[in-house]
């Protein structure tokens, strides 16, 4: 159960941070035809949770060495600290790197026209909300409409959740996406990993 708080402590974390910049109300970038993976894909980052019993002998130490290395801890309870550590993408193992390129190699999302316009969701200082009313159709997954999030004039954020599979997306200019890889594992008891993985799709027709 301890080990299981620890994991919904990491795992729980925002996917997406917020860019704290003022949003310009503007009509959504529509996004049309293919865009397909190119076999690109980008180790971002790790995020490693350790969890130490405090009835251990060397916990103690263990918890300062980490905090020292740059980790945040916090108590999970009374016997167990969580300490998370946030580690550079070249820290990730290639084989989950080769993993994701295999996954996506037939990757292919099609955007087709929209059935109706964007409706607004929300509107804030740091991002703008719509709702894309526009089918997209990709090997595992259908929608009909998609969350859009505007967060400044050259970074957009898109949902694309199906039954089968969610997709995380972004954009910085038209006709190219990048798609967020999010691999969780299991190291030991003790020990957890989630790592941020990106891969590259262009539109291609």
């Amino acid at each position: 159960m301890k080990v299981r708080q620890a994991q919904v402590f990491i795992f729980g974390i925002l996917i997406f941070s917020m860019i704290q910049v003022k949003a310009e109300s503007m009509p959504p970038y529509l996004f049309q035809g293919a865009y397909q993976f190119q076999g690109q894909v980008e180790a971002v980052r790790r995020r490693t949770v350790d969890v130490i019993d405090r009835r251990q002998s060397d916990a103690n130490q263990r918890i300062q060495t980490l905090k020292q290395q740059g980790a945040q801890c916090r108590t999970v309870d009374s016997v167990t600290v969580a300490c998370q550590s946030v580690l550079p993408g070249n820290q990730i193992p290639p084989h989950i790197v080769e993993m994701i390129r295999q996954k996506e190699r037939q990757k292919i999302l099609n955007f087709g026209p929209e059935w109706a316009p964007p409706s607004l969701v929300s509107e804030s200082e740091s991002f703008i909300e719509w709702k894309m009313n526009q089918k997209v159709i990709w090997p595992k997954g259908t929608v009909d409409s998609y969350r859009y999030l505007f967060l400044t004039p050259h970074l957009v954020k898109i949902v694309l959740s199906s039954p089968q599979e969610t997709l995380w997306l972004y954009s910085t200019k038209p006709g190219v996406l990048r798609q967020m890889h999010f691999v969780p594992t299991t190291e030991s008891r003790w020990r957890f990993h989630e790592d941020m993985l990106e891969s590259l799709l262009l539109r291609s027709f």
